[in-house]
């Protein structure tokens, strides 16, 4: 009876142990498919794919290195000191998750209960573009070891302004491509530089100094760097007739490399949306001195900057080279208020446009302090000098740079209720909100569909967004309310019974109304 007992004991805790062990189909795909196979996938900057099961079981060591390091997903802002949009960022629970799946062999599990692979558009991590614009041919550099900037002329072939809501670059060789920044021509003058230089492109640094005036940035890339959407009613500006100017600085390598870039548009579809604006804190603004690092020294430098006008931050890029080790920027108002921005630990390989979750007003009278770290020592494995150099600003890799861009809005009241993040829209946001008093929803609860209904004071751009319980998008609609009324129906025969969240915004108000499917 004894050995029947512990017989059925040990059979008990190895059913108890099997059904605790995480599985590929049950627990591990989904942390895979949400947080890397965006960027590990073919065509994209993953060194390797992770679509299915066997990809990822392969790997199965390299992703438990590289989660137990925090190395990936790369993520380099303090998430205690400001929330983005996107943040890839693993809780400890889903990496313990992980740890266990790799110690126990990296099972499969029931291959019909795994998730269905994401749809991602092939050629883009945003979607299927407007517009692609190419490199007429293809570029090579000359390999002599030497840093080497070029300016290649995309034609726009657009015969009306345009809106759009992102520019997406896409390096043909990442391997040769350092970075690239994107700017609007309506002067001609850059066809005129290339028309001069008898190769493709021109040779030439910084659009104003190359065509002899400022051109609008619309976007650029970085290693590492994911493109941004814009939320809808904002966007950015081209123009009919107008020249994309692609400013592309291709690394040193000892032997010739190709590459034949490409960028993805996307439109808007807001007919008359906020535009953005650019603006830095940069060397300049510099206030203990030049930016200049000492051989074997690790080094501070403090910038501030005045905020005239009042402005809403919509994102923010940090900029340094190989010897960045660290970003913060906060403003103080004259109230004397402090308004956290960002705290990162840099990374030149991977460095992002990062979204706020909400618009960050910033008061005029106030002023962006940032502080930033190098460390020319021979304890940082990205120094590119060995032994330690001297190293001041410059232009090439192995100098330096300290640049914060940032791009915004000119402030509207408002502006701080502006939700950028459709993950801040859960459950949670709802507990204490009615419905909105002049937004109706028919029928409620609902089956195969429901009408939304409301009225706005004056002719707007209203914007519907439908979010489950757990604060995924499921749809968004714009449309134009010219009479100040509007109805719009949603189907919802293929959803599931449940909670559900209507958010319907204007550029003044927005109203939450929750939905019943059943």
């Amino acid at each position: 009876m004894k050995r029947l007992y512990a017989l059925l004991l040990m059979v008990s805790c190895f059913y108890h142990a099997s059904a605790q062990t995480p599985d590929w189909s049950n627990s591990v795909a989904a942390i895979i498919y949400d947080n890397c196979t965006g960027c590990h996938r073919p065509g994209e900057i993953g060194p390797f794919p992770l679509t299915n099961y066997l990809e990822a079981a392969d790997y199965a060591f390299s992703i438990q290195s590289a989660v137990n390091a925090k190395v990936m997903p790369p993520w380099s802002p303090d998430a205690n000191y400001v929330h983005f949009t996107g943040e890839r960022i693993l809780t400890e629970t889903q990496i313990a998750t992980i740890n266990d799946w790799v110690n126990a062999g990296a099972p499969e599990g029931n291959p019909d209960l795994a998730p269905a692979l994401p749809s991602f558009a092939d050629g883009s991590q945003l979607g299927v573009p407007d517009l692609v614009l190419e490199m007429s041919e293809a570029y090579t550099t000359p390999g002599n070891g030497v840093d080497d900037y070029h300016i290649f002329v995309l034609p726009s072939g657009l015969t009306e302004d345009k809106y759009i809501s992102a520019v997406e670059f896409r390096p043909g060789n990442g391997a040769a491509v350092h970075h690239a920044l994107i700017y609007v021509d309506t002067t001609g003058k850059g066809q005129i530089k290339d028309a001069a230089d008898p190769g493709y492109g021109y040779e030439g640094i910084g659009i104003a100094g190359s065509i002899g005036f400022t051109a609008p940035s619309i976007g650029g890339w970085a290693p590492g760097n994911l493109a941004v959407m814009m939320p809808q009613g904002i966007a950015q500006k081209i123009y009919a007739n107008s020249d994309i100017l692609l400013e592309m600085h291709f690394a040193p390598s000892a032997s010739p490399l190709s590459d034949q870039s490409l960028i993805n548009i996307f439109y808007s579809d807001v007919p008359d949306p906020r535009i953005v604006k650019a603006g830095s804190v940069d060397e300049l603004d510099i206030s203990n001195g030049w930016l200049s690092i000492p051989a074997n020294t690790v080094k501070t430098f403090y910038s501030d900057k005045n905020i005239n006008t009042p402005i809403s931050l919509l994102t923010v890029t940090p900029h340094m080279h190989l010897l960045g080790q660290t970003m913060k920027a906060f403003a103080v108002t004259a109230d004397n208020d402090t308004i956290e921005i960002i705290d990162c630990d840099y990374d030149f390989h991977w460095q992002n446009e990062y979204m706020f979750q909400k618009l960050l007003p910033i008061p005029a009278g106030s002023k962006i302090y940032m502080t930033t770290v190098y460390d020319n020592t021979a304890n940082n494995p990205d120094n590119p000098n060995n032994p330690p150099q001297d190293v001041s600003w410059g232009i090439q890799t192995t100098d330096e740079m300290q640049i914060l861009f940032y791009s915004y809005l000119d402030y509207e009241p408002g502006d701080e209720n502006i939700v950028l993040d459709s993950s801040l829209i859960s459950t949670e946001t709802f507990v204490d909100l009615q419905a909105a008093e002049n937004i109706s929803v028919f029928p409620n609860p609902a089956m195969d569909y429901f009408l939304v209904s409301g009225t706005t004071a004056e002719a707007a751009i209203v914007v519907l967004r439908l979010f489950n319980a757990m604060g995924m998008l499921i749809e968004e609609r714009s449309i134009y309310v010219k009479g100040y009324s509007f109805m719009e129906q949603f189907d919802t025969s293929q959803l599931p019974e449940g909670f559900y969240f209507l958010e319907t915004s204007t550029k003044e108000e927005l109203r939450l109304n929750r939905i019943v499917r059943q």
